[in-house]
């Protein structure tokens, strides 16, 4: 009997004690109520676009040509001494009357792509080697060679180019065929070399370095095969002193191997037109004037 009262306090004592902390835990919870944590958040993080993310590959091109030229050539070469009246004749020599009617040139070239940015650069070399008799005198460098004088001529007329060129590519048409065109700017050197023998003591020479500007550009038509057609024309800027050289090219390119986006090899033929032109500002000036054309072209591109 004294067993069942205990145990009654002692039950009833812990359900004062169950009863009083929960009225704890309810009064703690409304005077702190917790924020829930949103389950979207990891839902968000976890969320990526369907499409793949693929970086756009860089347009890197190496290109390395080479050409044979070979037409016809006319002009003029004066050569005073000191630029004193007398020393030259006016317009003389003739490359005719020294015996050149034609001209075989060579040309090669290395230009760097980088997306539309095009730099390049090249050598033409311009040599003309002979010889013929004077059917009239002939004063050159102020040396003397008399009418029908047998003279042997070495002529350079070579020049050096390094340019940029910023290109503008077309949308292709519906048969995947695109127009190109790339304007840009040179700075070209150009190295003269001139020496004329005759009998005896008879010997000139004169050789300078003049540079220039030009301003022009290249277009190409690429068709979706292997064949490609490519057009250029340049022109030399008129500053005093300075050399001004025009240049138009036409060509037809067939690729031999590999495709646009890999290592590929082309052979290509065309027609071209040159004309070098110099005169400084002494009082009997050095001159020179000689147009080149037309001239056939046979080359070969490679591109890395």
């Amino acid at each position: 009997m004294h067993r069942d009262s205990r145990s009654g306090r002692t039950m009833g004592a812990t359900t004062m004690i169950a009863a009083a902390l929960t009225a704890i835990t309810m009064t703690h919870a409304a005077a702190h109520p917790r924020t829930p944590r949103p389950a979207y958040h990891l839902q968000a993080a976890l969320e990526v676009d369907d499409e793949p993310l693929i970086a756009e590959p860089i347009r890197l091109n190496v290109d390395l040509s080479g050409q044979f030229m070979h037409g016809d050539i006319d002009g003029v070469v004066q050569v005073p001494k000191g630029g004193r009246t007398g020393t030259s004749s006016p317009d003389r020599p003739t490359l005719d009357e020294l015996g050149f009617d034609d001209v075989s040139i060579v040309d090669v070239s290395a230009s760097l792509q980088w997306e539309r940015h095009i730099f390049d650069s090249g050598g033409r070399f311009v040599r003309l080697d002979g010889s013929a008799t004077l059917r009239t005198d002939l004063i050159t460098h102020a040396v003397t060679f008399p009418a029908r004088t047998l003279v042997s001529a070495d002529l350079q007329f070579d020049w050096y180019r390094l340019g940029y060129r910023y290109e503008f590519l077309f949308d292709p048409d519906e048969h995947g065929n695109r127009l190109s065109f790339a304007p840009g700017i040179d700075v070209v050197l150009f190295d003269f070399d001139y020496e004329l023998r005759g009998g005896g003591d008879f010997h000139a020479n004169r050789d300078y370095l003049k540079a220039g500007v030009r301003v022009g550009g290249v277009g190409r038509w690429l068709t979706s095969g292997p064949i490609s057609i490519e057009g250029s024309a340049f022109w030399g800027l008129p500053f005093d002193g300075t050399a001004q050289i025009f240049s138009l090219e036409l060509v037809g390119k067939y690729r031999l191997w590999g495709g646009k986006s890999a290592t590929s090899g082309s052979l290509y033929l065309g027609v071209a037109y040159d004309e070098i032109e110099y005169e400084d500002d002494q009082g009997f000036p050095n001159r020179v004037d000689v147009d080149m054309g037309p001239l056939f072209i046979a080359g070969m591109k490679i591109t890395f």
